[in-house]
């Protein structure tokens, strides 16, 4: 039965998977982990220096920041 008005799945906002997903709880990597994505991404960055340098290093901080936690 519908209603006429606003559905009520997904309207109270956008979603936001970064924080609330499950998957944030398998981010915690180890520091060797974290070294060997750090040199990737700057092996992408030297490769492609537009979008990948900025993007990359967003990436690194923010798994960075997850495993500190």
């Amino acid at each position: 039965r519908l209603t006429h008005g606003r559905p009520p799945s997904g309207r109270r906002g956008p979603p936001v998977p970064d924080t609330s997903s499950p998957s944030v709880e398998k981010l915690k990597l180890s520091s060797d982990q974290i070294k060997e994505l750090q040199a990737y991404i700057s092996r992408l960055s030297t490769t492609k220096k537009e979008a990948s340098t900025s993007e990359g290093a967003q990436l690194a901080q923010a798994l960075v920041a997850t495993s500190d936690q």
